[in-house]
């Protein structure tokens, strides 16, 4: 979607003037997520969107490609990953996680490779429980892949609505604390604690409200959750966080530009 523009206006994505590049408007909600024929359906909280430059768009997936447009499928992932009927064991003494496939109907022998699994499901049984077959494969954390993917496309997100919404200065350092959190059940809401919001689609909210200089933002994605805190300058809040979520991974991500989210690896927060 082209737009007019002011060549000295901030790409808000590369914190760069525009120049004379091409510019779009970038949705600031993923609009892979929107299942209704209308995105302005009454009831609704149509984000709007954000100036970008074309390459920063289409970077980070407005083309259909990066990490925007795998998120669906490594949030669905990781439903399937916390649900307990996926088996996590061990198989001649090395850790496996085992999925059937017809919980991930939409993935192709590409999702696969990405995710970096190995597709199992035309193998006899005695082929891939043989010691043989994961001799040359690589070991991975199950959850690392899609976790960056799904923190990085909705710190994005949620990072357009505080430049839309509040006006949250594009010349400030990006420092992001992420809390990813998987609920038993998706029958819960925040609206008593942050001020009730439209759903953005069906089963997906975000709150958001200032917090010790700051922003407090809660992305409920079904049972996927994410806390994210925004501050423009180091303080201690961070560390007192991450010392009230014992147990919990709390994940940090710091630049002076959002581009940077593609290809993060969410690392923990350094006390």
């Amino acid at each position: 979607m082209s737009a007019e523009y002011n060549i000295n206006d901030l790409c808000y994505l590369c914190s760069k003037p525009f120049g004379i590049e091409k510019v779009n408007e970038d949705h600031i909600f993923q609009q892979q997520f929107i299942r209704r024929k209308h995105p302005k359906a009454k009831g609704f909280n149509y984000a709007g969107t954000l100036l970008a430059h074309e390459n920063c768009n289409n970077s980070f997936g407005g083309a259909g490609k990066g990490a925007e447009s795998i998120c669906k499928k490594a949030l669905h992932l990781l439903e399937i990953l916390c649900s307990p009927n996926t088996l996590i064991g061990h198989l001649r003494d090395l850790p496996i996680v085992a999925i059937n496939s017809s919980s991930l109907p939409e993935f192709t022998s590409n999702d696969v490779a990405f995710f970096k699994f190995n597709d199992t499901s035309n193998l006899p049984y005695k082929d891939f429980t043989s010691s043989d077959y994961f001799s040359d494969k690589e070991k991975i954390n199950p959850f690392r892949i899609p976790t960056n993917i799904a923190l990085s496309t909705l710190a994005k997100s949620t990072a357009g609505f505080l430049i839309k919404r509040f006006g949250y200065p594009q010349n400030s350092r990006w420092r992001i604390l992420a809390i990813p959190y998987y609920a038993e059940d998706d029958d819960f809401s925040f609206d008593e604690i942050m001020g009730n919001v439209k759903p953005l689609e069906v089963g997906i909210k975000v709150w958001i409200k200032p917090e010790n200089n700051g922003w407090l933002a809660v992305y409920k994605f079904n049972r996927f959750l994410v806390y994210f805190c925004f501050e423009p300058t180091a303080s201690t809040y961070f560390q007192q966080l991450k010392k009230k979520f014992v147990n919990i991974d709390c994940l940090f991500f710091e630049s002076d530009k959002l581009i940077d989210l593609i290809n993060y690896d969410w690392g923990n927060y350094p006390l």
